[in-house]
């Protein structure tokens, strides 16, 4: 099995308190399955094009682990969270 990375780049925060409440809940989801969170900051700065406001890494022992996390019962029910308070994106790197 190869390790996979979640990476979310946040572009712009516009509800504060919605994203406050996501961050508090996720953790514990991510942990849950086994996701360790590599990076989690505000201090992004350019190499290249516009830097997102804040990144997060989570890494997870393999995609099913990372599937399993995000189509899990207690994630969808927070996830429109970040949707809702965030211009974001989200994807994965298979290592």
């Amino acid at each position: 099995m190869n390790k996979v990375f979640f990476i979310v780049e946040i572009g712009r925060i516009f509800d504060k308190d919605k994203y406050d409440y996501y961050i508090k809940n996720v953790g514990g989801i991510i942990n849950s399955f086994g996701g360790r969170y590599i990076v989690r900051s505000n201090d992004v700065v350019s190499f290249t094009g516009d830097a997102p406001q804040r990144c997060i890494i989570v890494e997870f022992t393999s995609q099913d682990a990372a599937d399993r996390c995000f189509s899990s019962a207690e994630y969808l029910k927070i996830k429109h969270f970040r949707e809702e308070s965030t211009d974001s994106r989200a994807f994965f790197v298979r290592a």
